[in-house]
This record gives C-alpha cells, structure tokens and sequence, in this order.
C-alpha cells in the first residue's frame, strides 16, 4: 500500500502567513508611531500631577464625607447584587437552604451561584470594614487620605512616564542628529519631510517604549503601596469597637481599662451570668474563624488576637465570680 506524501502542517502556513502580515504592517505601524506620539505626549500630561502629596492633616471634612458616601454606595450596590444572586437562582430553579444561607451544592449551577455569592459577600465585608474605619472619630481621616494618595500616585505615574518619554525623545533625536543617522526611512508617508527627519522617526519609538515602561513600572509599583495600604489598614478593623472604646470626650481610655475584661465582653460588673454568657458567645463569633474564613490573612490574624483576648476576659470572669 502506498503512503501518502507527507502534508505541510496547517500551524505552519498560519505562522507564515502571520509574519509576512506584520512585516507589511511594519511600515504602517512606525507612522502611527510617529504622527501619534504628540498626542500620547499630550495625554500623559494631561493626566499629571505636580502637586505633592496630601497629609492627614491637610484632609477636609467634604473629602471625608465623598469618600463615605462612596463607600456607602459601594455597599448598597454589593446587597442588590446578593439580592440578586438571590433572585436569579430562585428563577433558574436552584433551591436555596435558608438555614444555612447558600443554593443546594448538588448542581453546578448552584455550586457557581454560590461562588458568585461568596465573592460578593467578601467584598461586602471588605468595604465594611472600610466604612467601620471611616466612620471611627480617630481613623476617619485616613479612608479619604488613602484616596487622596492613590490619585497623587496616579498623577505621579503619569507625570514621570511624560517626562520619561519627552527626554528620551530628545535626547535619542538630538543623539542620532549629531551622528547624522542615516538609516532606513520608518514613515511610509511623511507629509513634513524638512521637519520630520529620519532621526525624528527612530527617536519616537524610543519615546513611546520608554515612556509606556516607565508608566507601567510605576502603576505596579503604586499597585503594591495600595496593598500594604489596605493591609495595615485592616489589620485592627474588625476590632476596633472592641479595642478602642472611647470615654465621652472622644479620647482613648486608659490602658488599664482597656484590659478591664468587663469592658472588652462589653457587659457590666453588675451583669448577671447568663448575660455575661450571652455577652461572649456575642463577642466570640465576631471573630470566630469560621466568620473570617474568607477574609484576607491580615483579618484572621487579627481576630485570632481578639478571639484569645476575648477568651481571657471571660476566664477572668468566671475565675472571679465561681462559675462554669
């Protein structure tokens, strides 16, 4: 039996057919380059900042109110889209346990309806815990300087990419002008030929990669702040009624009674046993790790502090009052 010729590989012919496209496109794609470079100049200056930065101090209370409402907002929207979840499972016919708050695991629909429901509900957590923060008299201030600060790093990241790629356009053009550049013509169509010059053309592109590099590189860099940002911020918010409560004049009580275990289950001296109880099991499931099982590893490490601390309040207590 004869064999069959062997077939050129249908990738192959793809690939070649690819390349020869953008070596054609080449030429056209340096011309954009060129007579499009103004305007990404243009743009990132636009967008700069040359102010400095804001401190705490310098925050206003219509800054605080804005960044507030924004959270509040945030929050409204992530409940109608539980609500919706909610909703749109009940109408595709996926039955769901109210005790235990989910769809039926059984189908894969109700398996993505429940992913669905757990990342909006840790988002609706994450921004309250951001609402609780700002809406507490000492950390108020900070929610909206964060705010402040990533539109100053935005700037920042802008105004540094224009400066990057307008002085390594100068200085690639005036370089290559001096050595008298005399290579290949990249403008298909150059309408400005005294102006636009060769070394014009080739100085573009070296403006264009520098300048998008030196944007990208900061945008991940502001990226990484934001995140050790949100981190420290989050790290005492599940707490803070707990750890922080405050006398009537606003300021920070004393070490002393912060530790006082009364104050940390929140119940009086005078309360009777089956409050206290009530009064930790209230206490202890805030920061159970079951509540915060979904929440980022600065949370959990938070409540598991709070949960030990809870727990050596209500030793204390039942230490000193003789119960189980």
């Amino acid at each position: 039996m004869a064999k069959k010729p062997p077939q050129e590989p249908f990738g192959c012919t793809i690939a070649i057919a690819v390349l020869l496209g953008v070596a054609y496109a080449l030429p056209y794609l340096f011309t954009f380059t060129v007579y499009a470079f103004p305007l990404f100049v243009a743009f990132l200056l636009v967008f700069s900042n040359w102010r400095g930065p804001l401190t705490p101090e310098f925050i206003d209370e219509s800054q605080v109110g804005a960044a507030l409402h924004d959270l509040e907002t945030a929050r409204r929207s992530l409940l109608e889209d539980i609500a919706d979840l909610r909703a749109r499972g009940t109408r595709e016919g996926v039955r769901y346990l109210k005790l235990e708050d989910r769809f039926e695991m059984r189908s894969s629909r109700g398996q993505e309806l429940n992913e669905a429901l757990a990342n909006a509900r840790s988002a609706l957590a994450d921004v309250a815990t951001r609402i609780e923060m700002a809406q507490h008299p000492q950390h108020r201030r900070d929610h909206a300087w964060r705010l402040s600060m990533r539109s100053w790093r935005r700037g920042k990241a802008f105004r540094l990419a224009f400066i990057a790629a307008l002085f390594s356009f100068a200085a690639f053009a005036a370089l290559l002008k001096g050595y008298v550049y005399e290579g290949a013509d990249l403008l298909v169509w150059n309408a400005l030929p005294n102006l636009i010059g060769r070394h014009v053309e080739v100085a573009t592109v070296f403006g264009w990669v520098l300048g998008l590099a030196t944007f990208l590189a900061i945008r991940r860099s502001n990226r990484l702040a934001a995140e050790r940002e949100n981190g420290a911020s989050e790290r005492h918010a599940d707490v803070l009624d707990d750890i922080g409560p405050q006398s009537g004049d606003g300021a920070y009580q004393s070490d002393k009674e912060i530790d006082d275990p009364y104050l940390i289950l929140n119940v009086s001296p005078q309360a009777t046993i089956p409050e206290i109880k009530a009064a930790y099991r209230l206490a202890i499931v805030k920061c159970h790790p079951d509540t915060v099982a979904d929440r980022s590893k600065s949370i959990r490490e938070a409540a598991q502090a709070e949960a030990q601390r809870v727990n050596a309040a209500y030793d204390a207590i039942r230490n000193e009052q003789g119960f189980n």
